[in-house]
C-alpha cells in the first residue's frame, strides 16, 4: 500500500471539514471546489478525496464498475481509484471483472 509521503503534496488541502470555520464558510469552500479537480484532505490523519466538480461527481456516481460501495469489513481489501493513486481508499474500491472487491 502506498504511504502518505507518496501523495502529491501540492494536491493536499489543509482544512478541517468538521471545524466551526469550515461550517461557517462551507458555501464559499464548495464554490471553490466546484471549479477544481479532485484533491486530498486529511481526515483523522487518513487522506480523503474531495470531489466537487460536476463532471467528476457525475463520473463517480455513474461509473459503478470503477467506484463501488463496500461494507466496512471490506476496507482491508480496498484499492484506490486509478485516477487518484497513493491513497488508502475509504469510500471507493475498484471492482474486478469477476465482481469481487
Amino acid at each position: 500500500m502506498s504511504s502518505f509521503a507518496e501523495l502529491d503534496q501540492s494536491n493536499v488541502v489543509d482544512i478541517d471539514l468538521g471545524s466551526a470555520e469550515f461550517k461557517a464558510n462551507a458555501h464559499r469552500h464548495m464554490v471553490e471546489w466546484a471549479r477544481r479537480p479532485p484533491f486530498y484532505v486529511l481526515g483523522h490523519g487518513q487522506p480523503q478525496v474531495v470531489v466537487g466538480r460536476y463532471v467528476d461527481v457525475h463520473k463517480v456516481f455513474s461509473d459503478t464498475q470503477t467506484f463501488a460501495s463496500y461494507s466496512a469489513s471490506a476496507a482491508r481489501r480496498c484499492r484506490p481509484p486509478a485516477a487518484l493513486p497513493a491513497v488508502r481508499c475509504t469510500c471507493f474500491t475498484r471492482t474486478t471483472t469477476s465482481g469481487t472487491n
